[in-house]
């Protein structure tokens, strides 16, 4: 009705009747649902571009981009931010929001990576602003897992696949090239900070296997280097496997792992207390 409508007061030559025909029989976009007298879109996507372009039309830089890290408004919120491009305000007010529970802060890290691809022509140190927030949102997530397992659902892993679990999220979102210059800044600032040295250690170990992924094969020497001691033991752990994943190794990561196969002789109820038992069933320190 609205299209016949329009087309009636207008002077265009168009046959409603034809123009839905050829719609429903050529379009891979449109359907109509002739019970309820609607259109509609075939693949969601289309609907969650348009709605973006609506806000644009009718609002420009300043539609307020709604439940960013809902993942119902994701894909929305991706194509209004590669519509700007430019939008480091937008930027600022969505990645200082904070997740109001572990499922808003789960779909923040898997959502963040593309918002900022999408808007990024923003000044780089932005960028890495919001790189650097999600990193320590991360490494928060993994450190309060393993301190209060029972508060959480992904008490239910080991400590090793918690890691394995939280690495893969981060690995899909930032390991892009784009981001290799935000990683290793974010590093050298997290490791020069005041924070906790686990919070810290564990933060730098989501960069550092993000760098790996991105094929730097020294991507975990200052960690090895430097701040060895200060890594809980499934980092030290953690860090064979993402340099297995990421297929890179050097001098310094083998001592490593010589020194874990020791320690695996020595220490095998240890190890696969790590591997094995689920946080919120373990007895004894975490974090270890």
């Amino acid at each position: 009705e609205i299209v016949k409508e329009y087309l009636s007061k207008r002077e265009t030559g168009q046959n409603v009747y034809k123009l839905f025909e050829n719609i429903t029989n050529c379009s891979e976009v449109i359907c109509i649902d002739e019970i309820k007298n609607k259109l509609f879109f075939k693949h969601r996507t289309f609907l969650e571009f348009m709605y973006s372009e609506d806000m644009f039309i009718k609002h420009g830089k300043s539609a307020k981009v709604e439940h960013p890290f809902d993942g119902y408004w994701g894909a929305v919120n991706y194509f209004y931010l590669g519509k700007l491009k430019d939008c480091p305000e937008q930027l600022k007010e969505i990645f200082a929001l904070i997740p109001k529970d572990e499922p808003e802060l789960i779909s923040k890290i898997i959502q963040s990576g593309s918002y900022l691809l999408a808007a990024y022509q923003s000044p780089y140190e932005d960028i890495t602003d919001c790189v650097k927030r999600v990193v320590l949102d991360a490494a928060d997530l993994y450190c309060n897992t393993c301190e209060e397992p029972s508060g959480s659902p992904l008490g239910r892993f080991p400590e090793v696949q918690l890691l394995a679990v939280i690495t893969g999220l981060m690995r899909h979102t930032f390991e892009y090239d784009f981001f290799e210059h935000a990683l290793r800044d974010v590093e050298t600032e997290v490791l020069l900070s005041t924070d906790s040295e686990k919070r810290k250690a564990v933060a730098a170990f989501f960069v550092a296997a993000i760098r790996a992924g991105l094929g730097n094969t020294t991507a975990f020497d200052v960690l090895i280097s430097d701040h060895l001691s200060n890594l809980p033991l499934a980092l030290k752990l953690g860090i064979k496997h993402a340099s297995n994943d990421a297929k890179v190794t050097n001098d310094t990561i083998k001592r490593l792992e010589k020194k874990m196969n020791r320690l695996n002789k020595g220490s095998s109820l240890l190890i696969k207390t790590i591997y094995e038992v689920p946080l919120d069933e373990r007895k004894g320190p975490v974090l270890v």
